[in-house]
């Protein structure tokens, strides 16, 4: 830090120091998780930046001390690198296969399921989907070839297209009549499934 020290203080404008929203994913910030050194952390770096880099780089305390005081921004999509899409806090564990964070996003009452959310992630075997969401979104479970049991609330209507495409483990699966669609190939390659529970209507 010292060294760091020096060139900042002898050779770098300030003005390429200022943390940049727009590239995020892509500074110092970033580094200073992936390294775990937190020593160049701005003091008025916004809350969910914070939140975003201690779920990509698995900082499990950190993730739980911000979940006690995050609701929308835990669903923040922020730009990674070598990523051509944003990404959500959990999609990001999920791509890293950092299962305590995924384990641990999952319990947030504002948590939100985007498409491809768990996709091709092979630790789920059970997920409840939250209250809150109103459609399970296009390859939301896509792969996940693990998965046995899913719990569908009332709020669901929709099960978009592919949502648990190629889901080989999952057996059974209760309908709620809250759903009024079922897009193509949703359960597609579900070759276990012998059991669907439907509601009278």
């Amino acid at each position: 830090n010292e060294i760091a020290d020096y060139f900042i203080n002898n050779f770098i404008d300030e003005k390429y120091l200022i943390f940049d929203m727009k590239k995020i994913g892509n500074n110092i910030f970033d580094d200073c998780f992936h390294y775990q050194n937190l020593y160049y952390l701005q003091d008025n770096l916004y809350q969910r930046f914070l939140f975003y880099y201690a779920c990509k780089y698995n900082y499990f305390d950190i993730v739980k001390h911000f979940m006690k005081i995050l609701s929308s921004d835990i669903n923040v999509k922020l730009d990674v690198m070598y990523i051509s899409e944003k990404l959500t806090p959990l999609r990001l564990a999920v791509i890293k296969n950092s299962n305590e964070i995924v384990d641990l996003l999952i319990t947030h009452p504002d948590i939100k399921f985007d498409e491809k959310c768990f996709m091709n992630y092979e630790q789920l075997v059970k997920i409840k989907i939250p209250s809150l969401m109103t459609s399970i979104e296009t390859s939301t479970f896509r792969g996940c070839s693990l998965l046995k049991e899913v719990i569908i609330p009332s709020s669901v209507s929709k099960i978009k297209e592919s949502a648990f495409y190629q889901c080989y483990s999952l057996e059974k699966i209760t309908i709620p009549s809250s759903v009024e669609c079922i897009d193509d190939f949703a359960f597609f390659k579900c070759t276990s499934l012998i059991t669907v529970n439907l509601s009278e209507n």
